[in-house]
């Protein structure tokens, strides 16, 4: 009978400690729920909003709102009217800004230095948009360039 005594007493401490988990379980489940119920989560927001009737509409003005700028974006086509005069703008824009650039280089070097016409060197064909370079010189033998040299 000593050792029925001593199992039956092991099993209920081991219930006892099973009994004492599912406790702590369920607390730090209910704590869980609790932390999320009283949290700011968006969509927590959302769900809880969703039992009124109007909260509907406004979640659905909130999306269009977000997804027009990307039904803009993919329905103007890059032939479009819209981008011709973008593109044309673009380049009236950055040709004049240019020129007062090289204007404004001229003019510096006149004030600070005292050097008249001096430019800005462009390695480029069609500047400023700089897309085609310009072709370098050929280089000759030393007798040509003596030649050359000679006939000057």
């Amino acid at each position: 009978m000593a050792k029925s005594e001593t199992l039956n007493t092991e099993i209920s401490k081991i219930d006892a400690e099973v009994l004492k988990i599912n406790d702590q379980i369920n607390l730090a489940n209910f704590k869980a729920r609790e932390t999320i119920y009283n949290s700011n989560f968006f969509i927590k927001r959302i769900e809880i909003a969703n039992k009124y009737p109007g909260s509907f509409l406004i979640v659905t003005l909130v999306l269009v709102l977000f997804f027009t700028p990307i039904l803009l974006i993919y329905s103007i086509s890059g032939t479009s009217e819209y981008y011709k005069i973008k593109k044309a703008n673009d380049k009236i824009l950055v040709l004049s800004d240019y020129s007062v650039f090289k204007y404004k280089y001229t003019q510096m070097f006149e004030k600070k230095y005292g050097l008249m016409n001096v430019n800005f060197y462009e390695p480029f064909s069609d500047p400023p948009f700089n897309t085609k370079k310009k072709t370098q010189p050929e280089y000759l033998n030393q007798e040509t360039f003596f030649n050359d040299l000679i006939e000057l």
